[in-house]
């Protein structure tokens, strides 16, 4: 994420491709944290209402981020042996 909010996108890419991705995430976070209280019920609103679908984009996420660090760490460990 160090090397996405310094402009170096393909570095983080080469470290690992969901850290732009974490990094949005984050963002967007702190860029709700600052909404006033009126937009932040806004904001969970919407979270809620659509609640199914976050927790399937949530799970994917995890999937693929996991999985993407098992597969790099057995490649890494047959580069080794």
């Amino acid at each position: 994420m160090s090397c996405a909010l310094h402009g170096m996108f393909a570095e983080s890419w080469s470290y690992h491709p969901m850290g732009m991705i974490v990094l949005l995430i984050l963002l967007g976070v702190a860029a709700v944290s600052v909404l006033p209280a009126a937009s932040k019920l806004i904001v969970r609103n919407v979270i809620d209402e659509n609640a199914t679908f976050f927790k399937r984009v949530y799970f994917g996420f995890v999937v693929i981020f996991v999985g993407f660090g098992v597969i790099r760490a057995f490649l890494h460990l047959a580069n080794i042996l």
